[in-house]
């Protein structure tokens, strides 16, 4: 089936790129095979951070925590304890016999790889049956399972935890790398500073980034693809113009390899005889890419566009079609001129500015826009990434999908008459 060899927000089986020049997949099997240290994996999103892992480490059988999902330090070791059938409490019965009792841990388990755990303690038996329940403490019960059994952990977003909660797994972190495989997944690599920073974690720590993806890389995944499916594309050589399209991105040439051949040439499934792959022309190419584009339309535009609320701003003219705008249509005209790279300069985005707008404008305008925008993203980035962010006088444009539907998704700056963006 097309939907299962071109896989756009999952881990693909069939069209999954090891990259074996940039040697990443070696380097994961290189900390795998040690121990003593914590492994911190940071890429932009969709860059394949979690497909990398979880090829090596899949999701059913091994504990694998949702940064999302922890909001305390207790939250981090229910997380692991459900997932390895660990209780948090047992059941001590009182009899006039001695004897032992074994009582099994609860919890949602890992299919094919983690059974029960038992607890033995000496208990008398009595025809009374009285019940007591007691709590145990979670985090050592834990950590003694991980260490018994050496199952590797692996924490997913890890950016999405709270700073303060960060600062104290980092310190339970120490105790489950003594015998256990530890990853930490996060977008910005500033994520792990207060795991680096803890003193006991010096030279515990090793890092891996999501090395650039190349054009070349990404045709691979629909080279393989189309050869499983039976397309051929010796002539058009579609699979490079859509590299060429997905941002050093494997999610968006998943789809768009996807729509190609799905959407616009409903192949549904591996042709019984090979066909011949074609995409007429450059408005052809244009409409594609738009209406890709706009099957994931992105709602946190509009509101970039308006800024914050209450603020004064001026009007202002973009030369190409004399569109009415203001300063933040301007500069998300610009980030999409610039679009790629995703990592701008402040300087680079105001120069920009200046060139495609009538009037001249300040640095300090393109600065607080920015900053506007910057806290737009992080206030409604929801269980995502924020698709932008502004630090240290650069703008990274973090969600490549975002950078996708700012070039070919249909939205335009221009202000209505009432003052409002669209």
């Amino acid at each position: 089936m097309t939907r299962e060899v071109f896989v756009a927000g999952g881990t693909p089986k069939q069209t999954y790129n090891p990259r074996q020049a940039s040697r990443i997949e070696q380097e994961l099997d290189r900390y795998l095979e040690g121990s003593g240290k914590a492994l911190t994996i940071y890429g932009p999103s969709k860059s394949g951070k979690t497909s990398l892992v979880e090829r090596k480490l899949p999701k059913e059988n091994h504990i694998w925590v949702q940064g999302q999902d922890i909001q305390t330090l207790e939250d981090f070791w229910k997380q692991i304890a459900a997932q390895i059938r660990v209780a948090n409490s047992e059941i001590e019965g009182a009899s006039k016999e001695r004897g032992t009792e074994e009582s099994i841990g609860g919890g949602i388990g890992i299919p094919k790889i983690i059974h029960a755990e038992t607890s033995s303690k000496d208990v008398e038996r009595s025809s009374e049956k009285a019940e007591s329940t007691f709590e145990i403490h979670l985090a050592e019960k834990v950590r003694k399972s991980l260490s018994k059994n050496k199952y590797p952990v692996i924490v997913d977003d890890f950016h999405y935890i709270p700073d303060g909660v960060k600062k104290s797994i980092s310190r339970a972190i120490k105790s489950i790398i003594r015998d256990s495989p530890l990853i930490l997944i996060a977008v910005p690599s500033e994520a792990f500073e207060v795991v680096s920073s803890e003193p006991e974690m010096n030279l515990r720590v090793w890092s891996v980034p999501i090395p650039h993806w190349e054009e070349e890389e990404l045709r691979q995944i629909a080279i393989r693809g189309f050869e499983l499916l039976n397309i051929d594309d010796s002539v058009n050589n579609i699979a490079s113009l859509l590299a060429s399209y997905s941002y050093s991105s494997p999610y968006i040439m998943q789809q768009l390899c996807l729509d190609l051949i799905r959407w616009e040439h409903q192949i549904e499934e591996t042709l019984s005889a090979e066909k011949p792959l074609s995409l007429a022309g450059p408005s052809d190419l244009k409409t594609f890419l738009s209406e890709s584009a706009e099957r994931a339309r992105w709602g946190i535009l509009p509101k970039l566009l308006a800024g914050p609320a209450g603020s004064n701003r001026v009007d202002l003219t973009i030369r190409d079609g004399h569109t009415n705008t203001d300063i933040y249509g301007a500069v998300l005209v610009a980030l999409k001129n610039l679009t790629p790279p995703l990592n701008h300069t402040e300087r680079e985005v105001y120069q920009e500015v200046n060139r495609i707008c009538t009037k001249s404008v300040q640095t300090v305008q393109v600065s607080n826009a920015l900053e506007g925008m910057h806290k737009i993203a992080d206030r409604e980035k929801g269980d995502s990434d924020p698709v932008l962010r502004r630090r240290d006088k650069m703008v990274f444009i973090e969600d490549s999908g975002f950078a996708f539907y700012l070039n070919h998704g249909s939205w335009s700056p221009l202000k209505k008459s009432n003052g409002s963006n669209p």
